[in-house]
């Protein structure tokens, strides 16, 4: 995998990681990933510290809900970090390739879900205040996040018009 993310953005080729996703990309290129010591898992407050296309129209501070035990402890030379908060990088970029840690992708469903999964992984005590935390008020705080992706769908779709535009006409 770590062969096609290098690959990948060597072509030109626009790549996002999520969560295990950002963590490869970052190994992809020689960063270093690390077990935390703890399940970091709920609604958390996300300030971005560079400006870049994956996050317009995205306030400089947004909630996302993430999930996970490893994390980017060391990003490599070429990269720039976009997010971070108080545990540590939460996005960035190395040419077209993009790591989020949090989860733009997650639904109220989901989130509940994967927050029930986690028992016996996270304090009982933590566990019930993150699913006391699971509202729908608080799950809308997300949608800026969500943002994320439609962000890089719109990056993909213009690399991909300028690509064929480029492709000569066989007439």
């Amino acid at each position: 995998m770590e062969d096609w993310v290098r690959a990948a953005t060597e072509a030109g080729v626009p790549v996002l990681g999520i969560c295990w996703g950002h963590q490869l990309i970052a190994r992809a290129f020689g960063g270093d990933v690390d077990p935390m010591g703890r399940y970091e898992l709920g609604y958390e407050r996300i300030e971005w510290v560079a400006d870049d296309e994956l996050f317009d129209g995205i306030g400089e501070s947004f909630v996302a809900f993430e999930t996970h035990s490893d994390e980017v402890t060391r990003l490599p030379g070429e990269a720039t970090v976009l997010a971070e908060n108080e545990t540590g990088i939460q996005a960035f970029r190395i040419g077209t390739a993009w790591g989020v840690q949090f989860h733009p992708e997650y639904d109220l469903r989901t989130v509940r879900w994967l927050t029930d999964k986690k028992r016996g992984e996270v304090p009982e005590e933590r566990l019930a205040e993150v699913l006391a935390d699971i509202t729908p008020e608080r799950h809308a705080e997300t949608e800026s996040a969500k943002r994320v992706l439609e962000n890089f769908h719109d990056i993909a779709r213009r690399r991909s018009v300028s690509s064929r535009s480029m492709v000569p006409d066989e007439n």
